[in-house]
């Protein structure tokens, strides 16, 4: 058999390999990077063009293979073309991509999938990405308050990965979740990647400050609700860092700051140590212009918006 596995979500991809993986116990089991400078077609054909004398079946993993992204010469894969037009019964070959999806529009990709199994990933509606988190809640034997479960399943923006990465933190606590612990842990994550950005911004790091973008709109389509998060949170940096230089300590702060939550504030305080003060105003207008701009002109795309708000804020000469 041979599989296309694609799409956005990838707990999904993984979940989909392993069932293939778990379904040939007994076969010898290979796998390659198709993106990595020594893969060649040929390594992988020679062991799924045939069948092993010390193992039943054989199974071929393939991560971003090249030639299903981009066109490339034709005689390059006319071996492959003609394995997948009569594949052998025996051994099944897997060809996926995470976070991304197969160029349909190739001539291999046409000819490859006429014979395969095409297994599509995409983020799940707000109702079935509900119904999946309880599943794997109940898979994993987790048990949480259900307004517990609620909050941090919206806190995901309908990616699993995120959930996963959320439940593998909620099992060290061994079922002691508070929602000051929940809180924590959210907060945490998000404001990782956010903090994250805003250095990639300041810092001029432009394929940091794209990957980045690209994940925040795969995990959320309200890009208005991104630049508001964004902005938020760059006036707090602001005002933390304005108390900061006062030499106030975290009491002090977390009083003048309407008794935000201690973790907020000791995640800015860290990163406030590579920022100055200078680099966070100019940023806060920016953002403040932004904002107004996408409020006032609801005609205006806010993605396309936002990805010219980063390239120019790239190519200024300030941060």
């Amino acid at each position: 058999m041979i599989y296309l596995i694609d799409g956005e979500e990838e707990y999904l991809i993984n979940r989909n390999i392993n069932k293939i993986i778990n379904d040939n116990k007994d076969s010898e089991i290979s796998r390659f990077n198709g993106e990595d400078k020594n893969f060649r077609i040929i390594d992988f054909l020679d062991i799924i063009d045939s069948v092993g004398l010390f193992a039943n079946k054989s199974l071929v993993i393939i991560k971003d293979p090249y030639f299903l992204k981009r066109k490339v010469d034709e005689n390059e894969t006319k071996r492959l073309l003609k394995y997948c037009e009569n594949p052998i019964y025996e051994n099944d070959l897997v060809f996926y991509t995470l976070n991304d999806k197969f160029n349909n529009t190739l001539k291999i990709f046409k000819e490859i999938s006429k014979n395969a199994q095409y297994i599509k990933c995409e983020k799940l509606n707000n109702k079935d990405f509900y119904q999946e988190c309880l599943n794997i809640l109940n898979d994993r034997k987790i048990k949480l308050e259900k307004y517990l479960a609620n909050r941090l399943i919206n806190s995901c923006a309908n990616s699993l990965m995120t959930f996963i990465k959320y439940l593998e933190i909620i099992e060290l606590y061994n079922d002691n979740i508070t929602e000051e612990v929940l809180d924590a842990m959210i907060v945490d994550v998000s404001l990782d990647n956010i903090y994250t950005l805003i250095n990639a911004l300041t810092s001029k790091n432009v394929s940091l400050s794209f990957t980045l973008l690209k994940k925040f709109f795969n995990q959320d389509e309200n890009i208005n609700g991104l630049v508001a998060s964004l902005a938020r949170e760059i006036r707090f940096l602001y005002e933390v860092n304005y108390y900061n230089e006062m030499h106030l300590s975290m009491n002090e702060i977390l009083d003048r700051t309407n008794n935000t939550k201690s973790f907020r504030i000791q995640k800015a305080l860290e990163n406030l140590r590579k920022l100055t003060a200078n680099e966070i105003l100019n940023l806060l207008n920016k953002m403040s212009d932004l904002d107004y701009l996408l409020k006032s002109n609801y005609d205006l795309d806010p993605k396309l918006q936002f990805e010219l708000f980063v390239l120019n804020l790239l190519g200024d000469g300030h941060a």
